[in-house]
């Protein structure tokens, strides 16, 4: 009889749910939950565009060199801000199986609406480990963010229609 005990068999089989998938903003490997895309997908693409257009501002003040500079400084945040989303929406589409194909649902109007309700696998799938449950601090900013979405909605809303 052998005494040795493998200790990862022990860890899966006394704490199976401890394993999570971890979020990774710059990879489309691994699995998204959707509090997680909806904070991550919304919050991360704003600030990274909106850092590199204070960056093209302050280069655009040094002449026809620092508008050329802005200029491509502004394309470069353009550009970053779309792959960090696009990279989201595929670990998204990993969450609940289905292919990172199915991302290019995002091109038509209101379809990211669609990857903030569909519920993820509990269970590992081909891609990963489960998704960590959100925290309550994820959970809170997840409902600021959709505050402001729904308040400057209304704001817009209304100012369009002169109401």
């Amino acid at each position: 009889m052998d005494s040795t005990v493998d200790f990862e068999q022990y860890q899966r089989m006394v704490k199976p749910s401890s394993r999570y998938s971890e979020v990774r903003i710059l990879s489309a490997d691994g699995r998204v939950g959707r509090f997680e895309y909806f904070f991550y997908s919304l919050v991360i693409p704003f600030l990274v565009f909106w850092i590199v257009a204070a960056l093209a501002g302050i280069a655009s003040h040094f002449g026809e060199l620092g508008g050329a500079i802005a200029y491509v400084l502004l394309a470069a945040g353009f550009c970053a801000a779309v792959i960090i989303y696009v990279q989201l929406t595929i670990q998204r589409c990993h969450d609940f199986n289905a292919n990172g194909w199915v991302s290019l649902l995002v091109i038509l109007p209101l379809a990211c609406i669609l990857f903030w309700i569909i519920p993820g696998n509990t269970t590992v799938n081909r891609y990963g480990e489960p998704t960590r449950p959100p925290s309550s601090l994820l959970k809170v900013g997840a409902g600021l963010v959709l505050l402001i979405l729904v308040a400057a909605a209304t704001f817009l809303g209304l100012n369009y229609f002169g109401l």
